[in-house]
């Protein structure tokens, strides 16, 4: 007799087990904020005046600033000073040295001895002779000015004609060095402008290495394309023209001028040397110790990219 199968019971399905709560992340714990460290300070110009940085060290003059520049003559520091335009170096000069008051206010003393030539003394003078050497100029240009209207040159706008025939200059001077390197050909072509037919040689003479080695060439591709166009080039040739009636005006008021050049170019040249020691001094500082700032030209980059310390023409006084 067979057996009857039951049929198979159903297995309940097992209950899930319920979900393990992930554990809530840990709050993090609030993260100070970050100190923040103090600001440089500021090299913006506008801060700093010439006249402020006077008062600044309870006044200066330009007496004994020549004696701290040794081992040049001064024909060694004219020809420095024919170099740059007044104005750069004021520009410059009260920006850095605002910068070096406002940094020598806060170095301790141990830090100060990383910076052994640079004294308050020092600085003072520095100053002293920074304003000495802008008054000399503001003095020949005023004079000039006036006696030039006085002879009927004012028609004929010599300082602003100068002013752009050097800026086109040194900008010319800026291209070819950005787009062909460091080259003897073109310092030849910029020469020396210590004239107004030298400075219109000069503006000639860029331009046409700038068409030969670079308009006529596939450099022309990595200027702005309406750059240097056949106006603008006219233009430049135009200018240069007017350059040379510099010397015309300039023989017009010869002899008037209360200050001469030479002056100006002599204060020039202690300044940009008082700087350019004064730079290197503050970048030596900072290699010794990183607490102390280097400083930075803005108006004279382009000088102290192809400064050369000439050979002092004379030995040095003893």
């Amino acid at each position: 007799m067979g057996t009857t199968r039951k049929p198979p019971t159903k297995k309940k399905p097992a209950a899930r087990a319920p979900a393990e709560k992930k554990p809530a992340p840990a709050k993090k714990k609030p993260v100070a904020p970050a100190k923040k460290k103090p600001a440089p300070a500021s090299t913006d110009e506008s801060i700093y005046t010439l006249d402020q940085l006077v008062q600044r060290v309870g006044g200066a003059d330009e007496s004994g600033a020549r004696a701290l520049i040794r081992g040049l003559s001064d024909e060694n520091l004219i020809a420095i000073g024919r170099r740059v335009a007044t104005p750069r170096i004021t520009t410059d000069g009260r920006r850095l040295y605002g910068v070096v008051l406002d940094t020598l206010a806060r170095l301790t003393a141990a830090q100060r001895t990383s910076l052994p030539t640079v004294t308050n003394v020092r600085v003072a003078a520095a100053i002293g002779a920074l304003a000495h050497g802008r008054t000399l100029h503001e003095q020949r240009e005023s004079a000039m000015g006036l006696r030039g209207a006085r002879k009927d040159v004012a028609v004929f706008d010599a300082l602003g004609v100068r002013d752009r025939a050097r800026a086109l200059r040194a900008q010319l001077v800026e291209v070819l060095i950005d787009l062909l390197g460091e080259r003897p050909e073109i310092d030849a072509a910029a020469g020396n402008v210590s004239t107004g037919a030298a400075l219109a040689t000069s503006l000639d003479n860029l331009l046409d290495l700038l068409e030969s080695k670079v308009l006529d060439t596939d450099l022309r591709a990595e200027l702005q394309p309406g750059s240097y166009a056949a106006a603008e080039r006219a233009s430049i040739r135009a200018t240069a023209k007017d350059a040379r009636r510099l010397d015309e005006i300039a023989a017009a008021v010869q002899g008037v001028a209360e200050v001469p050049q030479s002056e100006v170019d002599l204060w020039d040249g202690i300044n940009l040397t008082l700087l350019a020691r004064l730079v290197a001094a503050f970048e030596r500082g900072h290699d010794r110790d990183h607490t102390i700032p280097r400083l930075s030209y803005l108006s004279l980059r382009s000088w102290t990219r192809r400064l050369k310390s000439p050979a002092p023409a004379t030995p040095p006084n003893r």
